[in-house]
């Protein structure tokens, strides 16, 4: 079930890593995607939530997640 509409599939993929603290190299293998396009999903994540780090997405995750 996506929480996000303004993510894309992936997007919303890469932030449940995040939001389970995994680094940008452990995402990548988990996704089996370059660490590269992680960097780039993360931006995208953090832009389109509005928010300026992992913490502050991460934090939307679980109220999102927990409310839902």
């Amino acid at each position: 079930m996506r929480l996000f509409k303004e993510l894309t599939e992936r997007e919303e993929e890469v932030l449940v890593y995040l939001s389970m603290g995994q680094s940008n190299p452990q995402i990548a293998s988990q996704l089996s995607i370059s660490t590269h396009t992680v960097h780039n999903h993360t931006k995208s994540i953090f832009k389109k939530l509005n928010v300026r780090g992992r913490g502050p997405a991460s934090l939307l995750y679980w109220q999102k997640k927990t409310t839902t």
